[in-house]
């Protein structure tokens, strides 16, 4: 018959078999972390997110030492392309407009930052050039929480 270990999480208190724990590797074998897996990952999320500006710098300086694969980068872009033709259309006619002046280039209006990018809420053609003008940063957090479903 076998032996279930059972152990209760300090995070949730809730009681679930040792496999669903982490296993410590600086102690003796059978000894595990006191917070299941799910509620480690949760906070291991939470004090991502509160150190952001401590992690994003780290993290761009671990990208520039991983080779870059440009041929794999390439086939990538050219399968976006292909699926989405419609935000190249969209990108088309905003680069268009801004070169014979009938849509102007504004600040980020999160911050005000002179240097921005257009942000397409909707790609649908009646909507090409209604853009929202963000920041690099701005930007990347629209595309992130949109991403996340918020």
């Amino acid at each position: 018959m076998a032996v279930i270990n059972m152990k209760i999480c300090s995070n949730c208190k809730l009681s679930f078999s040792v496999q669903e724990f982490t296993p410590r590797k600086d102690r003796p074998i059978g000894q595990f972390y006191s917070r299941c897996k799910k509620c480690s990952a949760l906070k291991s999320l939470e004090w991502y997110h509160r150190n952001l500006d401590t992690v994003r710098p780290k993290l761009r300086a671990r990208a520039k030492l991983r080779p870059i694969d440009k041929e794999q980068r390439n086939k990538t872009s050219v399968i976006h392309k292909e699926r989405h033709p419609e935000q190249g259309q969209a990108n088309r006619a905003v680069r268009s407009a801004l070169r014979n002046g009938s849509l102007g280039k504004w600040p980020c209006v999160v911050c005000g930052d002179p240097k921005t990018h257009g942000h397409h809420g909707s790609y649908a053609p009646d909507m090409w050039l209604a853009v929202q003008w963000l920041c690099k940063k701005h930007h990347g957090e629209v595309h992130h929480k949109s991403m996340r479903g918020e």
